[in-house]
């Protein structure tokens, strides 16, 4: 995962899971200096379609499906002084 160009993760999910997986991850504050915003990026290793791993008949090369992301204040963090 990429927060203002910075690599700030490294994510990996089991293809074979059927489930939703969950990840967490703690942004730097000094991130947003400056400027207040922060840009989330992902770089997907090994996009895959649906059809070549026995999905469906979808041969579109997909790398992510992100059914919510949630941006909370971290205790001790900027918001807390």
């Amino acid at each position: 995962m990429l927060a203002n160009g910075r690599r700030v993760a490294s994510v990996g999910y089991d293809r074979t899971s059927a489930g939703p997986s969950m990840a967490r991850i703690v942004l730097p504050a000094t991130l947003a200096a400056g400027h207040g915003e922060i840009l989330l990026g992902w770089r997907v290793r090994d996009p895959r379609s649906p059809h070549s791993l026995g999905m469906s008949a979808d041969r579109r090369a997909l790398g992510l499906f992100m059914r919510r992301l949630a941006l909370l204040d971290h205790p001790g963090g900027p918001a807390d002084t």
